[in-house]
């Protein structure tokens, strides 16, 4: 308000003074400062309110990442409530795990605690843990280690020649129970991998 004000007096006091002068070319200088006054008034202006444009623009796309913040939080504390609760449930699960051995022609494989926990941890969405990779396979939600057993065991009779070869050593073995394929890692007599295919 106050910039208007005295660009009204100076614009005055221009005409003014020109008007009040003598000679045409006086009045015709007169004339083109207030032109020229006026102008750079008009452009100072503008320049004001573009700055006062960016400023709001800014401050919404601050308020925008703000929000986008807040909102990532949430999410963090969500997942992190969901780590926790599938680690609660792991620890749960595993505590009444017991064992359990498969003799399969005369070679003894055993299922412990250490490799359910990988398979679970690799490939049970109850009990994921860590970035998915490109081609991730998971198990049915609903399945249970007692279901898991009976088809490692199934597997297991479906590949008795694959398992002696193995023995003690390293390989895998592919077996189809009730129309899916699964695959069964073995490694120094234990069981280290299960997973759909």
């Amino acid at each position: 308000m106050k910039n208007k004000v005295m660009s009204v007096l100076l614009i005055l006091t221009l005409s003014i003074t020109a008007s009040t002068s003598a000679g045409p070319f006086k009045k015709a200088g007169a004339a083109f400062a207030i032109a020229a006054t006026a102008k750079h008034l008009a452009k100072k202006r503008a320049l004001k309110a573009s700055a006062r444009q960016k400023d709001r623009i800014s401050l919404a796309q601050r308020l925008k990442q703000r929000i986008n913040q807040k909102g990532s939080i949430a999410q963090r504390l969500k997942n992190k409530r969901s780590k926790q609760q599938r680690k609660a449930n792991l620890r749960k699960v595993l505590s009444s795990f017991k064992p359990s051995e498969f003799k399969i022609n005369g070679t003894n494989i055993l299922i412990d605690k250490a490799g359910m926990k990988h398979i679970l941890q690799r490939h049970h969405p109850r009990f994921r843990k860590g970035r998915d990779k490109q081609k991730q396979t998971l198990l049915p939600k609903d399945m249970t280690i007692r279901q898991m057993k009976s088809i490692m065991h199934e597997v297991l009779k479906q590949n008795k020649t694959r398992v002696s070869q193995i023995g003690s050593g390293r390989g895998t073995i592919l077996g189809v129970v009730n129309g899916v394929k699964y695959q069964l890692a073995l490694k120094g007599g234990r069981i280290g991998q299960f997973f759909n295919r």
